[in-house]
């Protein structure tokens, strides 16, 4: 055990321990979590989602997240939450996002990649490009950049 003074504590630490209080607290209760992850460092991250998906059953938590280190692979817990050009708002469920694609190919496949952050991001992006190998990963970001982009 350790003592922590406030005063003296980082507005990271604080906001760990802040959430790691609430979700202790939950049963029977609904809580939604805007941007957790600021301020977090990635470790600090993890441990949030494994203390939400611990806690699941106790409560309900909506997490509403830019971090890919809060996105789980369980693809039925994640949902898309978008505003539309008419307006409206629409939800999508990732994992019906991925059938939809992938017609039911390659899903585990897809899941196993989705484990790593990098991967992750990507759900975070206006725009993916895929690209092959080490020299296309390093050719295109500087392709990019003479362009402007």
């Amino acid at each position: 055990e350790y003592a922590i003074d406030p005063d003296l504590a980082s507005s990271g630490m604080l906001e760990a321990l802040y959430l790691f209080d609430v979700l202790s607290g939950i049963e029977g209760k609904i809580l939604l979590l805007d941007e957790p992850a600021l301020h977090l460092h990635p470790s600090a991250q993890k441990a949030i989602l494994e203390s939400v998906v611990q806690h699941q059953s106790e409560g309900q938590v909506f997490l509403v997240t830019h971090s890919p280190y809060l996105v789980t692979s369980d693809f039925q817990r994640v949902f898309f939450v978008k505003k539309e050009n008419g307006g409206y708002t629409s939800v999508a469920n990732l994992s019906e996002v991925f059938q939809e694609i992938l017609n039911g190919t390659h899903a585990n496949l897809l899941k196993r990649k989705f484990e790593n952050p990098r991967v992750r991001a990507g759900l975070f992006s206006k725009l993916i490009v895929i690209f092959e190998g080490d020299s296309e990963e390093a050719a295109i970001p500087a392709m990019l950049k003479a362009l402007g982009a």
